[in-house]
């Protein structure tokens, strides 16, 4: 289950949260590659933003559904411009922190188990939190969900970035080894361990825009690049045809 997957996540932003600012998590993938991953970005204020979620910022309106929330640092910055927010994650420890931190509407789980008959103007995803579909089949299965819980002049606006950028070796063999297996290349597998604990292996996954335009055309829904970044990042706006 994702909830395990993610677990020593959120007992790394409450360990943050308690005090400790120099939290670390690591990102272990499958092939044994091992990043580090500080926990201070988590708790950003809007000064420390990049470029590409100020502008993204700026598209929200209306009712919003923030996915992958984290610790609200996205829904905090738009409930100070009197939007309705629910934020969604699936970490407990992550819903409880937004919370604390005035987070008005927190829902602690999948955007599967949000009901259809809730509309919404806006369905945002940052910090490529996207990626928690997994694969390409994950995001075929999100785009129709978005659609029918979208108004039907409502946007999903999310980050994403096409990794062939990176041409750092390790990372290039990793991308060659998905496609020889059969797979999409920006399909990445790891586990996220904190204080020696290791969650379960799950994939994230990072979309170029031409197979992301692909995926919305089955769909019926319409694909914008609106704002590319460094490193083949790049930030996308669909809505309906």
């Amino acid at each position: 289950m994702m909830q395990n997957a993610m677990a020593p996540f959120g007992l790394a932003l409450q360990d943050y949260f308690k005090g400790n600012k120099e939290a670390i998590a690591y990102i272990v993938r499958d092939d044994g590659h091992r990043d580090e991953m500080k926990i201070a970005p988590y708790f950003r204020t809007k000064a420390d933003f990049s470029e590409m979620e100020l502008f993204a910022l700026q598209k929200v309106a209306g009712k919003v559904l923030d996915l992958g929330a984290g610790t609200g640092v996205h829904t905090l910055e738009l409930q100070k411009s009197n939007l309705e927010v629910d934020a969604l994650d699936i970490s407990v420890q992550a819903c409880e922190i937004m919370i604390s931190r005035g987070v008005k509407n927190a829902i602690c789980g999948s955007i599967y188990d949000q009901k259809q008959t809730q509309r919404y103007d806006t369905i945002l995803s940052l910090g490529r939190s996207i990626g928690f579909v997994g694969d390409l089949k994950g995001m075929r299965k999100f785009l129709q969900y978005a659609k029918s819980i979208m108004k039907e002049k409502g946007q999903i606006l999310f980050d994403s970035s096409d990794i062939r950028s990176s041409k750092d070796p390790i990372h290039v063999k990793y991308r060659q080894n998905n496609v020889q297996n059969g797979r999409y290349f920006g399909e990445i597998r790891f586990q996220i361990e904190f204080q020696g604990k290791l969650g379960d292996m799950f994939h994230m996954l990072q979309i170029d825009p031409k197979t992301l335009q692909t995926l919305c055309d089955e769909a019926g829904l319409h694909l914008e690049v609106i704002f590319r970044g460094d490193r083949g990042s790049y930030l996308a706006k669909i809505t309906r045809k």
